[in-house]
């Protein structure tokens, strides 16, 4: 089962990777921004983020950066109400890190690409700017 610890723990460990304060700048700066970390996140891949999920892929469209975390699991035994706190854990943590806030107000997003063990879609979690209202 896909554990709140462990989407925590992602949000956590791939902001404070990705991210670096940030002051006011253009969507292109983010873009560079993005480049920057990831290649340092790519150097690291694969990556366990916890007891479950490891980091396989991360990939940058624009000024969205795209995290791919394959989930040891079956995908169908991962029933919608874990799929929807699995949700809510990830955009808490986006929502509650200052660095993705400060991406986010820039116009930049994230997006979380979840597959189980047989590489099967999971979910897809999109976190912009007005999921943290």
């Amino acid at each position: 089962m896909i554990m709140d610890d462990g989407a925590y723990e992602l949000g956590k460990g791939a902001y404070g990777l990705v991210t670096k304060p940030l002051s006011a700048r253009a969507s292109s700066d983010i873009e560079q921004e993005n480049a920057k970390a990831l290649a340092k996140l790519r150097a690291e891949l694969p990556k366990r983020i916890d007891e479950t999920t490891t980091l396989t892929g991360v990939k940058s469209e624009g000024a969205k950066l795209i995290f791919e975390d394959r989930v040891a699991i079956d995908g169908g035994k991962v029933d919608d109400a874990t799929k929807a706190k699995l949700r809510h854990t990830v955009i808490k943590s986006v929502c509650d890190t200052t660095d993705t806030r400060r991406i986010l107000a820039l116009g930049g997003s994230f997006e979380y690409v979840y597959t189980d063990i047989a590489a099967k879609p999971l979910i897809t979690i999109d976190v912009g700017k007005t999921d943290c209202t």
